[in-house]
C-alpha cells in the first residue's frame, strides 16, 4: 500500500492552489489521463514517476473530488519529507527530526497517512533488519 499523492497526477499551473482544482478542471485533467491510457499499449502508463493502471488513476480522482481529502493532499504536498517517506520510504523525515511536528498535525491528515505511513515504516524496518543497520534501525525507534 504505497501512497500516491493524487496532485501529482495534475498538470497544474506555478502558483497554484486547492482553488485551482475545480470540478472542470478535474474533468479536463481526467480526460487527458484517459487519452493516454487509450494511446497506450500497456494496460497502466507512467504519470509522474508513478506506474498506474485505469483503476488507481481513477481512484486518485475521485479522492480529489472529495474537499476534505484534497485538503490532506495539499497539506501533505507542502511536506515534502513527509510525502516522500510516504511514497519512497526515505528517511529524511526521520533524520531531519520531523517526525515529531505530526504531533501537532490534524486528525484527518493523521488517520488518512496512517495506513501509508505504517506500510512505509514495516517495510522500512525489516530492510534494515535484513541488512543489520543498526544506525538505520535507532532512527527508526
Amino acid at each position: 500500500m504505497r501512497y500516491i499523492n493524487p496532485l501529482s497526477l495534475l498538470d497544474l499551473p506555478d502558483g497554484s492552489s486547492v482553488e485551482t482544482i475545480t470540478p472542470s478542471f478535474l474533468r479536463q485533467q481526467k480526460r487527458r489521463l484517459l487519452a493516454e491510457f487509450d494511446l497506450a499499449s500497456e494496460t497502466t502508463i507512467q504519470v509522474s514517476g508513478h506506474e498506474l493502471d485505469k483503476a488507481t488513476m481513477l481512484k486518485l480522482f475521485d479522492e480529489l473530488a472529495e474537499e476534505e481529502l484534497q485538503q490532506v493532499h495539499w497539506k501533505i504536498q507542502r511536506l515534502p519529507e513527509l510525502e516522500a517517506f510516504l511514497e519512497e520510504a526515505s528517511l529524511t523525515y526521520f533524520y531531519k527530526g520531523h517526525i515529531r511536528e505530526l504531533e501537532g498535525e490534524s486528525r484527518e491528515l493523521l488517520t488518512y497517512i496512517g495506513p501509508y505511513f505504517a506500510h512505509s515504516y514495516n517495510q522500512r524496518l525489516l530492510i534494515s533488519f535484513k541488512q543489520r543497520d543498526w544506525e538505520e534501525i535507532q532512527v527508526l525507534c
